[in-house]
């Protein structure tokens, strides 16, 4: 068994020697912790292999640091856990506190899986154990308060074993969810700073909880999985402790590949800055990474980019005017120059006034619960219309964003109305040119494309694609998207001859001003193929779905929307070139994905459960069929 500490050094003036210990026999040093050295020992009544810590004569003169010590003690005496090292005996020998406990063969955590290359499922296991040992512990009114790599040992047959408590604290296990405070006093950082959750940055030890351990359960399994802490450690305490409270984690799935959606979800939940924010036990963060595992949906909502920038505003109400300057930047697309940083400043601090504004109509407590993304952005466009921005270059951008965003939550109303404003204002003001003209003109086709009106999109789609060829060249990735957008605009008005090239000269430009594996060239991959599907040209279609689908998995992984998706417009084609077992396969998978992404009780679940039905009724299993299509009926009407 080691300490928190490798490498045995710093001993005492008397480490040269083994201490005695009444009952044991000292073998070796095997660790020393900054209160603590941890001995190897055998019992000598029971021939027992022990681990024995024993309290460095330099901590002895701490009252705090004997309480620690005792408290430590305590607190393990009423663990009896599998996954949790045990205490078989303490007391004071020659003055000196002493516990012994089992002694454990194995490695440190991020020994025995290293972090960004260890396997995802194997450490996600892993991690359920310690969170349900974590769990344990806090049902008997025990705050860990250090969890960290170094503080957990795995054995050789792959058990983890939590120890060195000694910063836990005491809780009611009835309140748990509130935390007492015990010895430590308010403003005291105990912790370790790469794990620490924010309250506990800010010492604030009476709002210490079981969520603080959920937060550090959440760095740790952060770091494995993707090589990675949450938050940079790095520069004075300050610094760190500043960019703790106001920084949130990138999404895992952006550091590592194959991670995907669903990891995300649960990692940045776990590692909320908010603590209500968080899993309210270790059981329940254990829970959802078992649902994981077991390919069920997970309970973490997934949060998306404006949920997220509203989160970070309200953390940061209080920001200078620099970072209000950023914000506007943001919200502008960046089209502001540097050169006009001043106008930049009156327009920025508007802007601040207005963002707390919104927050100030999303309720008192918005950190506190969990705030739409179609919250704030009714909240933001109604504020927009009674207090409008005074310089309509700026007004452009923002409505043009606000009109993107609200196309992505399927608010497609709201989305046209600003994005007309937007193109209005664009062709008053003339600022950016043709390219901006150009892409204003695309974003509103698009919204129109989704609002099923495909005969006003057209127009725009069209003069869009024309700025597009004469600002930006035909071999370019916006020539292209506008291109893709004109073809299945045409296939919707049943202009076949028209769509079919447009697919086509997408797709070759997209090959090669792209890298191979852009999730662009799956897109344009998947639009030709069902294309070409309704054109009854199957094989083709079926060869190019094939190939978005399996470049989709390779970039994403099996639980990405777009794997799920192909894998059911790929069996249409099989049914029709009577493949019928690699379409039922096909479809076996999609149903299993859809459902883990959607859940049972959605559309798209629904439609595959439909298609399958279909390969019944042509495999001659009847019953199966009419059971299918009803439940499929039943959902898509409903």
């Amino acid at each position: 068994m080691t300490e928190s500490i490798k490498d045995p050094l710093g001993q005492d003036e008397h480490s040269d020697r083994f201490p005695e210990i009444d009952g044991y026999d000292i073998i070796d040093l095997v660790g020393v912790g900054g209160m603590g050295m941890v001995y190897e020992a055998i019992g000598r009544a029971t021939g027992r292999r022990v681990a024995v810590k024993v309290m460095r004569e330099s901590a002895m003169a701490s009252a705090s640091a004997r309480q620690r010590f005792e408290r430590e003690v305590e607190f393990i005496a009423r663990l009896d856990h599998p996954n949790i090292v045990a205490v078989l005996d303490s007391g004071v020998q020659d003055g000196r506190h002493y516990c012994v406990m089992d002694f454990v063969e194995g490695s440190l955590l991020d020994d025995a899986m290293p972090p960004g290359k260890c396997d995802p499922r194997e450490a996600l296991a892993l991690i359920e154990r310690i969170a349900r040992a974590v769990d344990y512990a806090h049902q008997r009114g025990v705050l860990h308060r250090d969890l960290k790599p170094t503080n957990v040992l795995i054995d050789e047959r792959g058990e983890p074993h939590l120890l060195d408590f000694g910063l836990a604290k005491a809780i009611d296990p009835v309140s748990a969810m509130g935390g007492r405070q015990t010895i430590s006093e308010p403003g005291q950082l105990i912790g370790t700073v790469a794990y620490m959750a924010p309250e506990q940055a800010r010492g604030e030890i009476g709002q210490l909880s079981v969520r603080t351990d959920v937060y550090a359960l959440g760095a740790i399994t952060y770091e494995l999985l993707t090589g990675r802490l949450p938050v940079e450690v790095s520069g004075s305490l300050g610094e760190t402790l500043s960019r703790l409270e106001s920084r949130d984690a990138a999404r895992p799935s952006a550091l590592r590949k194959r991670l995907g959606s669903d990891i995300d979800a649960i990692l940045l939940k776990a590692l909320e800055k908010n603590p209500a924010s968080r899993y309210e036990t270790a059981g329940a963060f254990a829970d959802d990474i078992r649902r994981k595992l077991d390919g069920y949906p997970v309970r973490a909502r997934r949060i998306g980019p404006v949920a997220r920038f509203a989160r970070w505003v309200n953390r940061n109400r209080r920001v200078s005017a620099v970072i209000g300057i950023a914000i506007v930047i943001l919200l502008t697309g960046g089209v502001v120059a540097i050169d006009r940083v001043l106008d930049q400043r009156n327009r920025a601090l508007a802007t601040m006034s207005r963002l707390e504004g919104m927050f100030a109509k999303l309720g008192p407590n918005i950190a506190g619960r969990d705030t739409t993304t179609r919250d704030l952005l009714h909240a933001y466009a109604e504020d927009l219309e009674t207090n409008t921005i005074d310089d309509p270059r700026v007004e452009c951008d923002v409505r043009q964003q606000l009109g993107r965003w609200f196309r992505e939550v399927r608010l497609y109303e709201e989305s046209e109305k600003h994005l007309r404003r937007s193109l209005e204002l664009r062709k008053q003001t003339g600022v950016g040119g043709r390219k901006t003209l150009a892409t204003s003109l695309h974003e509103l086709a698009a919204t129109l494309w989704w609002r099923g009106k495909y005969i006003e999109a057209e127009p725009l789609y069209e003069r869009a694609l024309k700025l597009r060829k004469s600002s930006l060249g035909t071999m370019h990735e916006d020539t292209a998207e506008t291109m893709a957008h004109l073809a299945a605009t045409y296939d919707r008005l049943d202009r076949h001859d028209k769509a079919e090239p447009l697919h086509r000269r997408a797709l070759s430009i997209r090959e090669q001003v792209l890298s191979p594996d852009h999730e662009l060239i799956a897109a344009s991959r998947m639009s030709l193929g069902l294309f070409l599907y309704g054109r009854e040209q199957y094989e083709e279609a079926a060869s190019l779905i094939r190939g978005s689908v399996e470049q989709a998995r390779r970039q994403r992984g099996d639980e990405y929307e777009g794997v799920a998706i192909g894998l059911t417009n790929l069996s249409r084609c099989l049914i029709e070139l009577d493949l019928l077992d690699e379409a039922h396969a096909a479809l076996v998978e999609s149903l299993r994905l859809k459902e883990i992404i959607w859940g049972k009780d959605s559309d798209t679940y629904a439609w595959s459960q439909y298609v399958l039905a279909q390969v019944a009724w042509r495999l001659g299993d009847l019953e199966l069929a009419h059971e299918l299509s009803k439940s499929a009926v039943a959902e898509l009407s409903r």
